[in-house]
Order: C-alpha cells, then structure tokens, then sequence
C-alpha cells in the first residue's frame, strides 16, 4: 500500500487534488501502520500469529518478541520440604561373667543399629581375694580398657572392728580402704575438616591416691545406738590432676591438690557368680525394649561359684512406649486452667496468661513385662502441662500375678517458681481378692530434688503410721 500509493505522480494530479492529497496520504499511512502493528502485538500476547498478517509476521523475523509461557497456581506452589530421616535405633549391650577363682570380667557397648563399630565400648576385669594380705588387709585389683582410654589400680580394705562380719571389709563395720588408681586417657581424635595432620600427642597419665573410712550399720549400733540402712563414707584424695566434682550427689571439696568428699553407700559386697547378659534397644517409634538374663553356674562349671553359686536364674523381657497426646473436652480443659490459675496466684502472686482459649491433653504410657516372677502390665496417664512442669497430674495402674495397685499423683504451681511445687500423692496397693491399702504423702518440692515430704502409710494394727523426711542439698 506504501509503495503504490508512493508511487502516483503528482503531475497528474490536478492542483487542488494534489493539495488535498498531500495532506490525507501521510495520515492515511500512519493509520494503517498502527492498526496492523497492534494486531501483531495482541497476536503475540495470545501466544499465536493467526490473526496477524503473514507478511507483517514474517516481516518481523528474528526481532519478534517471543510469547509469554503462562505457569498454573500449583506450577508456582514451592515445594515442600523433604522428610527428615528417622534417625536409627539406639542399642546397649552388657555382658559378663564371674567366678571365684579367676574373678569377674564385663563388656559393654553402645551405638547406633547398622553402624560398623560401635560410639563407645569398654572391657573390665577385676578380682577380690579372699586370703589376707600381710594378714590384716584385703587386696582388690582392677583393671578397664575403652574407647577412652585405660586404667587400673589396687585396693586394700581392713576390718577395724573386733566382731568380725565373716565376710572381710564388706560395709557393715568400720571399715578402712586405701586405693592406689592409674589413668591413662587417650587423645582425642581431630575434628572433621580441620587442617590438622600431625598425630596428636598422647596425654600424661594420672595417678590418684585416696583413704576412706566407712561407718555402716553394726558401728553405728554399737556406738550410736542406732542403725540406719546405709554406710557413711569419709574420703580424701590426692592426685596428679585436678577432680571434678561428682554428680551423685555427695558432698564434694577442693583444697589445693587435696579433694575431701563424703557420701552414702550400700552396705555389702555384690559379686556375680555366674553369668549375665542385657540389651536395650531404644527407637523413636516403636519405643523401648529390654531383655536381660542371670544364671549361675551349672553342672561341672558350679564349682566355680564357690561358697555362694549365685542362686536361681532369673530373665525378664520388657517393652515400653510412650505415645501421642490426646486431647481433652474444652470443658476438662477450662477447668484445668482454672485451677492452674488459682495455684498460681496463690504461689507467685501471678497467673498465667490465659488469653488464647484453653486447651489440655492426656500422654497415655504403657508397660509390658514377662519375667521369670510371672510378668507384669501398666497403663500411666499424664496430663500435657505437667509434663512440661506446670500443674497437672498423672496416675498409673499396674498389675501382675501376686495383685494390682494404683497412684495418683496432683501437683500445682511451677518447676519454674521460686516457692517450689505442692504434691499430693495416694497410692493403693492390694493383692488379688483382698482389700486395698492406701499410703498417703504430702510433698513440697522445688526442680533440684529438694523438698519436705509427710508420708502416712496404714499398719496391720493400730494407728496408721506416720514419717517426715528433709532433703536439703
């Protein structure tokens, strides 16, 4: 059209013709060229070249713009994240066996199922003579091998007390040990990535001297007219390195290179005449299962035993699972926070924010056991706030072959507070066919083990008897 119009001559034109013609030409072209490149721009956004001109089209070539890909919602939805991977199963293995003659010998192992080796391990031996050393002292040695590292040492024990238990320094009388201990650690292994390439060195052994003196029962009868079930420990020691403080709970003390710690122990000397195995497997959903076994020893091997051949043997297999909350009726649930608010301003003076609708759920926990004693099964509820150490409450109901019996525990305020928990705790116990006995106990506890407890329990004649204990750590 350009090109034809283009070309009329204007001397055929007449004058005024050719005035008139001279200005609607250029119009005239301006408008058919923007008609035709918007129908090429809206066949280009419909993803399609039908409703434009071939020529137009192919006039464009290579600096067409390319059509527009359109993606759905779930195209441009992100993906959602991979599982993560259940982690495998945990395992412990204990293993051992003991004799007179050649003393004891235990292994233990534990890890992860389906790895190689195992993350820790450990070899122990040790052996307590029954004869005299230079007629007053009783030697015992020991040795361990693990992972860690090594160590050994001797132990000499005496009776100070004239009666004598029959048993040599087994925690009854007054007692006095010294025990010589040497520790070797090995070095630690260099973290992964690191640009360490020398073999790191091997650490200096340790060596530890102590002297215990240990007061059990018969001495606190003779000298305190009392006897209570357990030893009283007194010890020093002195050593090439500096101890870290015991988490068992005794008394513990560092004055220069010189430690002092008292405790309190079981009287009585345990010793395995036979052998044992247990193992423990653990997984995050199919819960714990334990099984364990003790037998002494049999037919030529029981002389081995000695005077003690360790009695009869006993197994026991055990499974227990912890398993989801389940939610409470909102009434249950308004009622519970009622009363978790009330314990709170009468403890700390503040309550609770209750500001989101109130909601409560139960963790149910079951128990499965067979032994040799004939088995057991229990059934534990637990409300989600205690668990998670608020108020609440949690009770059980467990069974086996000689009776059943029940708890039911509620406690109000806060682990978190600074005036400690109430407890109230009544406990039923029965045997098949006969009455049940109720023992109850008040308790004020705080979130480090310390508290005040009154228990009363019921006795076969008479009163109910009642008792108070105090921990104070």
């Amino acid at each position: 059209l350009v090109s034809q119009t283009a070309s009329i001559p204007c001397s055929e034109m007449e004058p005024q013709q050719a005035r008139r013609r001279g200005r609607i030409v250029p119009a005239t072209l301006t408008a058919v060229a923007c008609l035709l490149a918007g129908a090429s721009l809206t066949a280009h956004r419909r993803g399609s070249g039908a409703g434009a001109p071939r020529g137009f089209a192919a006039a464009a070539g290579d600096n067409a713009p390319e059509p527009e890909e359109e993606f759905s919602a779930e195209e441009l939805a992100p993906e959602p994240p991979p599982p993560e991977p259940r982690p495998p199963p945990r395992y412990r293995l204990q293993m051992g066996a003991g004799t007179e003659v050649y003393g004891e010998a235990t292994v233990q192992a534990m890890g992860l199922v389906g790895e190689q080796a195992p993350k820790s391990w450990m070899f122990g031996w040790n052996r307590r003579w029954q004869k005299l050393f230079l007629k007053r002292w009783q030697p015992l040695a020991s040795f361990r091998l693990s992972n860690a590292g090594m160590g050994a040492g001797l132990r000499l024990s005496r009776e100070l007390m004239a009666e004598k238990s029959g048993n040599g320094a087994d925690g009854t009388g007054l007692d006095l040990h010294t025990e010589t201990e040497f520790v070797q650690e090995w070095p630690e292994d260099a973290p992964p990535g690191s640009s360490q390439q020398e073999e790191p060195d091997l650490p200096f052994p340790s060596l530890r001297q102590s002297v215990e003196l240990v007061a059990g029962p018969r001495v606190q009868a003779k000298y305190l007219n009392m006897s209570l079930p357990f030893a009283v420990l007194l010890g020093a020691a002195l050593g090439t390195e500096e101890g870290a403080a015991p988490n068992d709970g005794s008394l513990f003390k560092q004055v220069g290179p010189l430690e002092v710690y008292a405790r309190l122990t079981t009287p009585g000397i345990r010793e395995m005449r036979g052998v044992a195995w247990a193992v423990e497997l653990a997984d995050t959903w199919a819960g714990l299962v334990r099984a364990s076994v003790q037998r002494p020893w049999a037919g030529r091997l029981r002389s081995l035993g000695g005077a003690n051949p360790g009695g009869e043997g006993q197994w026991s297999l055990e499974h227990s699972r912890t398993h989801g909350a389940i939610p409470l009726p909102k009434r249950l649930a308004k009622g519970g926070a009622a009363i978790s608010e009330a314990f709170g301003r009468l403890l700390d003076g503040v309550a609770p924010d209750s500001g989101d609708e109130p909601s409560a759920a139960v963790i149910p926990s079951t128990r499965l056991r067979a032994d040799s004693d004939g088995g057991a099964a229990a059934l534990s509820l637990q409300s989600s706030e205690s668990a998670f150490g608020g108020s609440g409450w949690d009770g059980m109901v467990e069974a086996n072959r000689k009776g059943w019996g029940a708890r039911l525990r509620l406690t109000g305020g806060s682990a978190r507070g600074t005036l400690g928990q109430p407890q109230y705790t009544v406990t039923g116990q029965a045997g098949w066919r006969e009455s049940l006995k109720f023992l109850h106990q008040f308790k004020w506890g705080f979130s480090d083990g310390q508290g005040v407890w009154v228990t009363v329990r019921p006795s076969e004649k008479g009163p109910p008897r009642v008792s108070a204990g105090l921990e104070v750590r």
